[in-house]
Order: C-alpha cells, then sequence, then structure tokens
C-alpha cells in the first residue's frame, strides 16, 4: 500500500464546486435547493408493471409492481448518462402500512445523472409489521432481484453502462447497497455503517412475527456479502464509524471470516473492497452520516485511475468534515434543548442548573448534599429526554411499599445492581420533559428524606 499524506487532496477537478467561492458557494446551494420539490414525493404515484415498463422515470412518482412485490420508487431524469439509486434504511415505524421513504431525494438537484429512489419492497410485502427490511423481499420474491431488474430497465431506457450505476444507503439500506451492486455488475456500492450480519441486529427479532428466520439458512443467504471481497466486477465502498461499536464490530469479524487483514483508521482496500474506518463520537454515532457535497467528494475519491494516496487525502478530508459538522450539530441541538428545559424549571431541591451545557448528559446533584444525583440524557438530535436516579444502600429513607408505589405512579422503571437501584424514565419528548421531570424529581426525593 502506497504511503498515506494527512494532507487534503489539490484537485478534486470533478467536483462541482471546485474553486467557488463562500459567496457563490452559497447562491448555488439556494439554488439547487430550490429545484427540490417535496410535494412530489406524496404525489399519487403511475402504478405499471414491471414487465411493462420501459425504463422512463419522468413521471417522477412510481409503483412499479413485480410478481408479488411493490417498488415504491421516485425518479429525477437528467440527460447525463449516469444513475444514483438511493435505498432506504431502518426506523420503519410499525403499525404503519402506508409510509414510502425516500431519503436523500433532496440531493438529487445536485447530482450529474438520473436520481431514483427504490423504497425497500419488503415494508409492502409485511405492511407495518418491520422497522428494517434489508430488501429481503417477501417470503416467495427476492427484493435484490426486484430492485436490479428495475434498474436494469432504466439502464436501457437512458443507455447508461452498469459502470455508472451507483447505490447509495445507510445502515439496513447500506447493506442492500452492498447486496444490489453485485447483481449489477460493474455497478458501485457506497454504504454507510452497514451491519454486515443483519441476523444479529435486534431488529431482526421482528422477522418472526412475519414467520421470517433470519438465522434460517435461506434467508442467511439472501443477506450474504461475502461477494464484496471478490466480486469481479462490481467494486463496493464502506464508510464506518468506529464509534458506531455495534456495527463496526461486525466489519471486524466479516473481515476475520473472510480472511482479510483487520480494518485500521482511514482507507482500507480489499480487492473490490475499500472501507474507510472514521471517528464520529457523536449521541447517536451510526446515524453520523454525510451530506451531499461530503458524498460528492467521496465519489470523486472512487475513482480508481487516481493514485491512492489522493484517494485516501480525499476521503480524510471528507472524514475531517463529517466529524466537525457531526460534533458540532450535536452541540447545538443539545445546547437549544437544555436550554429550552432549564428555562421552565424550578426545583428548589436541586442545586442550580449548568448555565449552558453542549454534551448530551447533565447530571444535576440535589442541593442538601447528600451525593444524590439527577441525571438528564438527550437522544439523537435532542428528540427525546431519558432521566434516572440512583437509589444506592443505606440512601433509602422511604419503605419498599413507598418506593414501589411511587415508581407505578411514574411509570418508571426500575434496574438493580450491586451498587443499588436505578429508577428511569426514557423517551420523554423534549418539549414535555420539564415538566416531566419536575414531576419526577418530587416524587423521587420523598425515597431520601
Amino acid at each position: 500500500m502506497e504511503t498515506r499524506t494527512a494532507e487534503p487532496a489539490r484537485e478534486l477537478a470533478a467536483h462541482p464546486f471546485r474553486g467557488m467561492d463562500p459567496a457563490a458557494y452559497r447562491a448555488r446551494r439556494r439554488e439547487l435547493e430550490a429545484r427540490h420539490t417535496p410535494s412530489l414525493l406524496t404525489q399519487e404515484p403511475v402504478v405499471v408493471g414491471l414487465d411493462s415498463w420501459d425504463g422512463d422515470v419522468s413521471a417522477r412518482r412510481l409503483r412499479i409492481e413485480c410478481d408479488d412485490l411493490v417498488l415504491d420508487c421516485f425518479g429525477t431524469p437528467s440527460d447525463t448518462k449516469r444513475l444514483f439509486v438511493f435505498l432506504n434504511g431502518g426506523g420503519r415505524p410499525l403499525g404503519n402500512a402506508e409510509w414510502s421513504n425516500f431519503p436523500r431525494a433532496s440531493w438529487h438537484p445536485w447530482l450529474d445523472g438520473i436520481g431514483l429512489n427504490i423504497d425497500d419492497p419488503t415494508y409492502h410485502a409485511f405492511p407495518g409489521a418491520l422497522k428494517s427490511g434489508w430488501y429481503l423481499g417477501s417470503e416467495r420474491s427476492d427484493g435484490v432481484a426486484a430492485v436490479a431488474a428495475a434498474v436494469r430497465k432504466v439502464q436501457e431506457r437512458y443507455a447508461i453502462t452498469p459502470e455508472d450505476v451507483v447505490f447509495v444507503g445507510s445502515s439496513s439500506g447500506g447493506t442492500a447497497a452492498l447486496k444490489i451492486a453485485a447483481a449489477v455488475p460493474g455497478s458501485l456500492a457506497v454504504a454507510e455503517n452497514p451491519p454486515f450480519y443483519p441476523h444479529l441486529r435486534d431488529t431482526a427479532t421482528h422477522f418472526a412475527r412475519v414467520g421470517l428466520d433470519l438465522n434460517d439458512p435461506r434467508q442467511r443467504l439472501r443477506n450474504d456479502l461475502r461477494h464484496v471481497v471478490d466480486h469481479p466486477r462490481s467494486r463496493f465502498f464502506v464508510l464506518q464509524n468506529a464509534a458506531d461499536v455495534d456495527v463496526a464490530r461486525q466489519l471486524e469479524s466479516f473481515a476475520g471470516d473472510a480472511g482479510l487483514r483487520p480494518p485500521r483508521f482511514g482507507l482500507n482496500e480489499y480487492g473490490p473492497l475499500s472501507v474507510y474506518c472514521a471517528n464520529v463520537p457523536t449521541v447517536s454515532p451510526h446515524h453520523a452520516f454525510l451530506l451531499v457535497e461530503e458524498f460528492l467528494s467521496v465519489v470523486v475519491a472512487l475513482d480508481r485511475t487516481a493514485p491512492e494516496r489522493m484517494r485516501a487525502a480525499v476521503l480524510d478530508a471528507v472524514h475531517t468534515s463529517l466529524r466537525a459538522r457531526s460534533l458540532a450539530s450535536d452541540q447545538l441541538w443539545n445546547l437549544k434543548a437544555w436550554a429550552s428545559m432549564f428555562a421552565q424549571l424550578d426545583i428548589p431541591a436541586l442545586a442550580d442548573l449548568p448555565a449552558a451545557p453542549t454534551g448530551s448528559v447533565v447530571r444535576i446533584p440535589m442541593r442538601d448534599g447528600s451525593g444524590v444525583e439527577y441525571r438528564l440524557r438527550l437522544s439523537h438530535k435532542a428528540r427525546d429526554v431519558f432521566m434516572a436516579v440512583d437509589v444506592k444502600p443505606g440512601a433509602m429513607r422511604a419503605s419498599e411499599e413507598t418506593f414501589e408505589a411511587v415508581v407505578k405512579a411514574l411509570r418508571a422503571k426500575v434496574s438493580e445492581s450491586p451498587d443499588g437501584r436505578t429508577v428511569r424514565i426514557s423517551n420523554v419528548p423534549v418539549d414535555r420533559a420539564a415538566g416531566r421531570f419536575k414531576t419526577f424529581v418530587d416524587a423521587t426525593a420523598t425515597f431520601f428524606s
């Protein structure tokens, strides 16, 4: 492997914003953002059968029927003979059967080529039952094959070579990108934090509700990714955040199972597979994803005609941007949430609240010096608040009957350890957290007095 350099690449000739001053860049960004029309995402789709469809995406919203599968799509045509296919990850609300998701559809105007979102057909096969679908399809039909067939239709319509097809996805959508790119030989997959072993994820249990076992050999084969290290034509790029510990460990295990050297920080090349290991320790490291400008730089860096050290330097620059932006975003979300919440709090039993915290965790001791401390933790983008207090052996002044009555009234959970018990409440919406926390403190403070 060639010597690495920490310096950013000097030449990004293919990048659309090269050489722009900040004012010109902002103007160009506003222009591109104005081209995206969110209302198009929810318009009534044109329904076509896969066999009869000619690959035309000019209708924008399409519903493609393929045997017992449904592919909900959003497309943006272009004269440039290149195709970017965006795949959605997990997080689908359980019980919501009529909800299609088109992540990164706002990126379409930025692309030099056709943008095409294809929703995971697994959600339509098992409506409302799954949070992640992995593009498995139905019990009878393979979702990967259906998506690949639809992509080939678009290629034929617009005369696009496989080498000009890019599949993009994050999390389970990234896993799907790695699978589908193999079914379109010559294409490229760009995957962010993709689990390599879906059957080990906690959402795998949802498949049992619909009669599928991801540990079953047939289902394991559908999610098999061993092809990424020896595929003869397709290429695969994985951006893995090392702070996303569970998924990063799956990548390490995959490398070991495939006989590859362990991935290190920075760019790792394994034949058709390129892995960039980043370190972005955000509140939710699994969701430290690229912005469109960073993605475009990644696509430039994956040009194998450039020297490896230059490609590595471009990816190092992207990592620097991703890390700084994500950490700053966390701090802003946290600061705004704490400021809003603390402005509504007046709890005499607690010590003074922190002035301007930017971290996701705040600890507030009781004013009486007893050593009792309340903990608050914000979720990703400060949507929800977790609150807890530890009840150590010897600190309890209330009866067990009172303790249980308070816990029940709060609808709280209790966990036990050798250090005592923890009373906690999770997933409180941030706009209701102040009132809930005051009630929590007023009730639990009786344990210690």
